[in-house]
């Protein structure tokens, strides 16, 4: 997959997210955009999009000085703890475990408010 022309409204999503749960506005978040700018604006079009966003999370990191989703990784993680006894007998309940494993953890991973405004675990 190659960063195509409909990512580039994609990577300013979530510019302006990540700015939203660090709480920054204002003069300093839109110098934090200038800066998001020049990273997309060197970005590699033959290159993945994770890529590019990886370069700006970074950077939204380190401008900000807190990890942006910490609150609302916590809320995910304690919700998914609390879900874990039941994933674990749908998973040892299925066909072939292994797979019921993997897709239990696939569901975890798709976890990302980088990406999504809103997450709905039971589905």
């Amino acid at each position: 997959m190659k960063t195509e022309l409909e990512c580039l409204p994609c990577f300013y999503g979530q510019i302006s997210r990540t700015l939203n749960y660090a709480g920054v506005n204002g003069e300093r978040a839109r110098a934090i955009v200038r800066k998001a700018e020049k990273i997309i604006e060197q970005a590699s079009l033959d290159e993945v999009p994770a890529r590019t966003t990886t370069l700006i999370h970074r950077m939204l990191r380190d401008e900000t000085g807190v990890d942006p989703y910490k609150q609302v990784k916590d809320t995910y993680n304690r919700i998914a703890l609390e879900k874990l006894p039941s994933l674990r007998l749908l998973a040892a309940g299925s066909p072939d475990r292994l797979e019921g494993g993997a897709r239990a953890a696939i569901a975890g991973n798709v976890i990302d408010f980088g990406i999504y405004d809103r997450i709905d675990l039971d589905r």
